[in-house]
């Protein structure tokens, strides 16, 4: 969270999409890992706090990817659930609609709005 909180708004602005191919496999791995460990429950919250981590690192160091404002929004909603701070997930979860808008990639656009208005925007 500090480290998106530190990168400013042009950073996010002027993202390239990442074309490696390692990166590429290792965020899909990421993606499913992260999704596993979601739907497994209470008992994985901790890999689920590693995996979406790991994918906001990768987004910053490497540049966008399909999944990277769904870990972002995931990111705001992990940030509200562990740490309880309301404007932290508002300003991430602006920063993944801007992500969003940027990709125009439909792979990820209902988990990055479904993750948002269900678990940051409400509060």
């Amino acid at each position: 969270v500090k480290m998106v909180k530190q990168t400013p708004t042009e950073v996010f602005n002027s993202m390239p999409v990442a074309t490696d191919p390692t990166k590429l496999a290792v965020m899909a791995l990421l993606n499913r890992l992260n999704y596993w460990s979601y739907t497994a429950g209470e008992k994985f919250v901790y890999l689920l706090v590693l995996t979406n981590s790991k994918m906001v690192r990768m987004t910053l160091s490497h540049g966008l990817f399909e999944s990277s404002a769904c870990s972002l929004s995931g990111l705001g909603h992990l940030s509200l659930l562990v740490m309880g701070n309301i404007d932290t997930a508002n300003y991430v979860a602006e920063r993944a609609l801007k992500m969003q808008e940027m990709l125009q990639s439909d792979a990820g656009k209902v988990k990055t709005f479904l993750n948002l208005n269900l678990f940051v925007f409400p509060q």
